[in-house]
């Protein structure tokens, strides 16, 4: 959905203000502010939200390499960015010796933002300390060839033995740390009206006025509606798979008038998959053998959306679940989350260069072996007559 009719902006920047927020603002780390950082604001004005974006994505390199290794959610890019951060401020208490209990938690207590501003004032005491937020080191080798949520234990190995047990189960989805990072960024996101209506809690700097309200489509309104309406009369069913919340789907769609061109039961959100991850985890029941997260690029959501209620859900989940037709299900993605997924289910990969890196990914997406590179969903009616597709 974001990168190939949404766009993306209004996410990424959100991702950036949670990280400056948690450095910098007073309620969590609170650490002296560089030269070129905006000092915190719950409402930053859109220069200075362009100024953090440009500092803490490295003019969007960060998210750059991150889309190439398969990261697909903006909670993900501002956890594993923040984190990043985190685990080099351990490694420089490790360099001047300081003991585990001298931190302000205590082993086997899960490491969450309550314990930022803590963390602020320790680092403050200690003058031997030279850490300080340096983002474009996030762009070095220490990815090694980790794709997908690998990228979070590559993270955890950074951090050093002597701290194991303050850290253990911090560097990974649904930890008490990430909860809290999805939160902050629900918060810039929604916008402290929608937030505290949602999810029926105030934030911690109030005054958030909500990134949703600039969302838009990344082409024209009625380009778009004019595309998804010929591959409806071709016979298309036209299905979604997304990593956002239905909430944050549904009213942006609505708005832009192009909700109702989808089958409303082949849409699949993060609300689909954090529901089908807590119903597995109760019965027991593992992804394909193991414990990783159903979101992209797991094929899970694109099979839920082509099946629409055939199978259940541990039957998507099988080593052998069940594969769509390759000629009657195609996979249009702006990322490598997308691609992967579709390679994994065995149909057609269309990739579209509407996404973040654009045109550049045209030779990523031929070297993974997309079936057709196109510059936007224009070209898909015209694609599909000339390839002779039979009728879905």
């Amino acid at each position: 959905m974001d990168g190939v009719i949404t766009g993306e902006s209004c996410y990424w920047d959100a991702a950036a203000l949670v990280v400056w927020e948690l450095l910098w603002a007073p309620g969590y780390m609170g650490l002296p502010l560089p030269q070129g950082v905006p000092p915190f604001t719950a409402r930053p004005n859109p220069g200075e939200i362009s100024t953090v974006r440009q500092v803490v994505f490295q003019g969007d390199e960060v998210i750059s390499l991150f889309k190439r290794r398969a990261l697909n959610s903006n909670w993900d890019l501002a956890f594993l960015v923040f984190s990043y951060q985190l685990v080099e401020l351990f490694r420089d208490f490790s360099r001047i010796g300081l003991a585990p209990d001298a931190l302000p938690q205590v082993p086997g207590e899960a490491f969450a933002l309550d314990h930022l501003k803590e963390y602020g004032f320790l680092y403050r005491s200690l003058e031997a300390l030279h850490w300080e937020p340096r983002f474009s080191e996030i762009l070095g080798s220490w990815v090694g060839e980790a794709r997908g949520l690998d990228l979070m234990d590559m993270l955890a190995r950074r951090v050093p033995a002597v701290y194991a047990g303050l850290t253990a189960g911090t560097f990974q989805v649904a930890s008490r740390l990430w909860r809290g990072i999805q939160r902050v960024f629900q918060e810039w996101y929604f916008g402290a009206q929608k937030y505290r209506s949602f999810y029926g809690e105030e934030p911690l700097h109030p005054g958030k006025e909500g990134l949703i309200h600039r969302e838009k489509p990344v082409l024209p309104r009625d380009r778009v509606q004019d595309t998804l309406e010929q591959l409806r009369r071709q016979g298309w069913t036209l299905g979604i798979a997304t990593g956002r919340p239905f909430h944050e789907l549904h009213g942006p769609l609505q708005e832009m008038k192009l909700w109702d061109y989808f089958d409303a039961d082949s849409v699949v959100t993060f609300t689909d998959v954090e529901k089908a991850e807590k119903e597995l985890k109760l019965r027991g029941i593992t992804a394909a053998g193991s414990s990783v997260s159903l979101g992209k690029p797991h094929p899970f959501t694109f099979l839920k959306a082509y099946w629409a209620g055939t199978y259940e859900k541990e039957d998507l989940v099988s080593p052998k679940f069940p594969r769509p037709p390759g000629d009657r299900c195609w996979v249009v993605g702006d990322s490598m989350a997308d691609l992967l997924a579709a390679r994994k289910m065995d149909v057609g990969f269309i990739g579209v260069l509407t996404g973040h890196d654009g045109p550049s990914n045209q030779s990523l997406f031929q070297r993974e072996g997309a079936r057709a590179v196109f510059p936007d969903i224009t070209h898909l009616p015209r694609f599909f007559r000339a390839a002779g597709s039979p009728e879905p």
